[in-house]
């Protein structure tokens, strides 16, 4: 999401910001314990530089799946101004009581930063992107060392938002928002430069003139969201991705879409799908984060302040609507601030020992609520972030036979504090064994 406004518009941190910063309060790093059944007494809190929170991301990479990446974009040291940094732990060392939390490196100080994306690992390497005075670069880790990389686009355009995520070949793929040409891009980076792979998914509504901040996901051809006793869907013909954004649809009215895409060099369209209709909004307000997972999508996607979920079904040439939208509740003001992050993390996995049952549980986080669908269950568990608001970041987190476990990383009781908690979704069916173990055999898998 947009930060900072261009010379000439009104000033995001004199005014906007002041109104999403309700509470600012500086505290040291502590291991904490909130009274909720489903943490599992793993909360840790730390304060990155003692400014507000705006942004968090968090990743891993293969050649060392036991160390996490957290990257943060904060409020800078002077008005309209922010930083980024970063902190790198295990898994084990964050939730350590003996330990302290782990140090936050500056990697700038002082920037016009936002929309941070990522992590995106392949190899030894990890990539967070960013948008830096309207244009992409990439904040890349490689073994531990991070280093910042200006990216290379062929135009003067002004970019609003990017994200990546790992193809099946290897390449990572960037999609980032137009604001000049008002268009949704897919991009390769290669030796710092994004070469354009599709823009062809009509007029979008970028973040900063009112839009949701896009969000992509992978997905398995055809999706199965099967347990055992509801086991379905015939042999995976590849991978691809779910793709929501908002677009125009005439001169005065939006609409949510989801495009399912095939993972092969083009990006083939296998369908899409689309939310109601509503009126164009009429430009920045909050910053409106949207989610995306095996089908689910969630955005304060409407003309509305309601966050909504939208849910449908992609397979090889087709997306379908699967059942009606549903409203997740306000989508501000909250305890700190006037907005909320969501997040989506899917599971899905064969078990050829078990005579190919397909496992498949998907997990979204919004504001008060952690909501697990596994088939047609489902069920809702206490928020580590309660109803705070502001950034929040999910991933898997080994420790059990089907990943009963989650990664969650959001704000703490203060603006300034980042919180990483371990979430049990306690899953209504077991395997073997589903329920979460212990943190000290756990790798989180934040691709």
């Amino acid at each position: 999401m947009r930060w900072v406004f261009e010379a000439g518009e009104p000033t995001m941190y004199s005014s906007i910001l002041r109104a999403w910063i309700l509470l600012v309060v500086v505290a040291s790093g502590i291991f904490t314990s909130e009274t909720n059944a489903q943490l599992g007494g793993f909360n840790r809190i730390s304060t990155p530089n003692g400014r507000a929170v705006l942004e968090i991301r968090k990743g891993t990479h293969p050649a060392s799946p036991n160390l996490l990446f957290t990257a943060v974009i904060t409020t800078g040291p002077s008005a309209g101004t922010t930083s980024l940094l970063l902190q790198q732990a295990t898994v084990q060392d964050v939730f350590n009581p003996a330990l302290p939390a782990a140090a936050w490196s500056v990697v700038r100080s002082s920037f016009t930063g936002f929309s941070l994306g990522g992590g995106c690992g392949r190899s030894n390497l990890i990539d967070f992107p960013f948008i830096n005075a309207n244009r992409p670069e990439i904040l890349r880790i490689t073994g531990t060392t991070a280093q910042v990389i200006v990216l290379n686009v062929a135009n003067s355009d002004q970019y609003d938002s990017i994200d990546c995520l790992l193809q099946n070949d290897g390449q990572i793929l960037y999609m980032l928002t137009n604001r000049t040409q008002k268009k949704l891009e897919l991009r390769r980076e290669a030796a710092g430069a994004l070469s354009l792979v599709r823009d062809d998914f009509g007029e979008v509504l970028t973040p900063f003139v009112g839009g949701i901040r896009p969000s992509m996901a992978r997905i398995i051809i055809p999706a199965t969201v099967s347990m055992r006793t509801n086991p379905s869907g015939g042999a995976s013909q590849g991978f691809g991705f779910e793709v929501f954004f908002a677009k125009y649809l005439l001169p005065d009215q939006v609409l949510a879409q989801a495009y399912g895409l095939r993972d092969d060099p083009s990006l083939t369209n296998l369908g899409t799908c689309s939310g109601p209709t509503s009126p164009v909004p009429p430009g920045f307000s909050i910053p409106k984060e949207s989610t995306v997972a095996d089908g689910v999508a969630v955005a304060n996607s409407r003309s509305d302040n309601v966050l909504w979920g939208d849910y449908f079904f992609v397979a090889d040439g087709s997306c379908s609507v699967v059942q009606p939208s549903e409203s997740f509740g306000s989508a501000g003001p909250f305890s700190l601030y006037t907005w909320a992050g969501v997040a989506a993390e899917q599971f899905r996995r064969e078990l050829p020992e078990q005579g190919g049952v397909r496992v498949a549980h998907t997990t979204l986080v919004v504001p008060g609520s952690v909501i697990v669908f596994e088939g047609s269950q489902r069920q809702s568990l206490p928020s580590p972030f309660s109803t705070r608001g502001g950034p929040v970041a999910l991933c898997p987190l080994s420790g059990s036979e089907i990943d009963s476990a989650l990664l969650a990383i959001g704000v703490g009781s203060s603006t300034t504090q980042v919180q990483h908690s371990i979430v049990d979704i306690n899953l209504l069916e077991t395997i073997f064994g589903s329920s979460f173990e212990s943190v000290w055999g756990s790798l989180a898998r934040c691709d």
